[in-house]
Order: C-alpha cells, then structure tokens, then sequence
C-alpha cells in the first residue's frame, strides 16, 4: 500500500501478486489509505515515513525493522525519525480512528 501500488484501487497489468489481492483492494482499505495521505500531507511527509514513525511511537511495537533493498532507501527510510516528533496523541488518535486496529484493553 505504501509503495502506491493499491492508491487507485487498480492493480498495474504486469503486476502479480501472490495471494489474495482481492482483500487489499476492498473499498473501505482504499478509502484508509487515502485518508493516512491526506494526513501525511499535512505533516508534510510521506505514507512510508509516518508508517515508520507510528511503529516507531506506538507502545505496542516492540522493535521496527526496515525493509529497505538500497542504501538511499535504507537512508530515506531512516529520515522518518524526524517524523517521530510530529507524532502527538492527536496524530496517533487520528491514525488509530482511520485504521480501526487499536488494540482494545478488555478488563474481565
């Protein structure tokens, strides 16, 4: 999702993916992505750095490994720790509201 791939909802024609694609492209999982740019946007960021950066803040996260294939990703990659920062309560609330995956504390 993050490499652009699924933005529009449309698989490129010499794209194979291996599994269900089907699941990924549902319109709720489009609309998520589109609303976690719009917010990237505003912190004047990309998907993937504040990707990082919410594994980075999220408490729920023990330990992040980039996924990085060349050094100048590897060192992109890297500049998300700038993001960190910008990742207030309100962002990562706002992240938690859009995705929907916020673990839920169940007391018995």
């Amino acid at each position: 999702v993050l490499n652009r791939i699924y933005e529009y909802g449309v698989l490129p024609p010499n794209y194979i993916h291996q599994g269900n694609t089907s699941i990924l492209l549902i319109e709720d999982n489009i609309r998520k992505v589109k609303l976690l740019k719009d917010l990237a946007d505003r912190l004047n960021t990309s998907l993937a750095k504040l990707a990082i950066a919410w594994c980075l803040r999220n408490p729920h996260v023990s330990t992040v490994i980039l996924g990085a294939s060349k050094g100048a990703q590897l060192k992109e990659n890297l500049t998300a720790l700038e993001v960190v920062p910008l990742m207030t309560h309100e962002v990562m609330e706002e992240i938690d509201q859009i995705t929907g995956t916020k673990p839920q504390v169940v007391i018995p």
